[in-house]
């Protein structure tokens, strides 16, 4: 099983995205709260206060024409009603059963939950901004897509949400996909490599199969731990990041931007050009996203 956002929300693909950013820009440091999953999803707060932002923009701002209208109650009222009890279920079956892919399941609804709590205001704030660019239609979906994504979180109890870290290691245990880069993100700066020989092991072997996660999240913990990484091998990585689309696009952005994307991935003095080259053609010739 490969851990993944497929089925998650949009919005909530977003929350991965700014975490997995601020990750990168931290160098790898203990995020002030725990930082998601490459994997996943959240925790509580009353549902009325969770989303009520980006609702009130929905409410407050200019009024559909009266045909959108109908359309959309019409299409809320065909609507499947909400599973609030989904993330709790899935839980339960991981912890109750041994079938593989429910653990690494459950872990990225966990981790996804987390993350969009700890980012809500960023969210909330980032959704205002688009509904300025993009269809109403659009920005309702997203809102909507936030608000059932919550309940959701919402029904998680304390003794399910204590199980993202078992279920993350039996999902390493069990060789998902991902595994590794999401229990490291999760433990922070209490991941300790030589602790974690199977998270290790998980990340060398999709930093190599051309995880972006890992790939970044390897490069970072070499650069605090040089022996997990030869000279070229961490060039490699640097250079995959270096072309990454995230890289790509702060590449277009102001100099500031520029001058730390060129600190950041310049290639270790004694590593080989040639031979950094040589690794990152292997690892791109496996790359799926580019």
């Amino acid at each position: 099983m490969k851990l993944s956002r497929q089925g998650i929300p949009l919005v909530v693909a977003a929350v991965l995205v700014l975490s997995a950013f601020a990750w990168w820009r931290s160098d790898g440091a203990a995020p002030t709260e725990p930082a998601p999953v490459p994997v996943a999803q959240t925790q509580p707060a009353p549902l009325a206060s969770a989303v009520p932002t980006a609702v009130r923009a929905v409410d407050t701002a200019p009024a559909l024409p009266a045909v959108t209208r109908s359309a959309s109650a019409a299409a809320a009222a065909q609507a499947p009603r909400v599973d609030v009890s989904k993330f709790q279920r899935d839980v339960q079956q991981a912890v109750s059963s041994d079938e593989p892919g429910l653990a690494g399941k459950a872990a990225q609804e966990l981790a996804a939950c987390e993350g969009l709590e700890k980012e809500r205001d960023r969210m909330q704030a980032s959704m205002e901004a688009r509904q300025r660019t993009e269809p109403r239609s659009n920005y309702r979906e997203a809102v909507t897509g936030m608000e059932q994504f919550f309940a959701g979180c919402q029904a998680l109890d304390a003794a399910a949400r204590a199980q993202l870290l078992p279920l993350l290691r039996r999902s390493l245990q069990e060789g998902d996909r991902g595994a590794g880069v999401a229990l490291a993100r999760q433990l922070g700066s209490d991941f300790d490599p030589a602790r974690e020989p199977e998270a290790m092991a998980s990340l060398r072997r999709d930093a190599w199969a051309c995880d972006r996660s890992s790939i970044s999240t390897l490069s970072l913990l070499s650069s605090r731990h040089p022996q997990l990484l030869t000279p070229n091998e961490q060039g490699a990585m640097r250079q995959m990041q270096r072309s990454s689309p995230m890289a790509r696009a702060l590449a277009d952005g102001q100099p500031a931007q520029r001058a730390l994307m060129e600190r950041r991935f310049k290639l270790p003095a004694d590593a080989d050009p040639a031979e950094v080259a040589r690794l990152a053609a292997t690892i791109q010739a496996q790359c799926k996203d580019d």
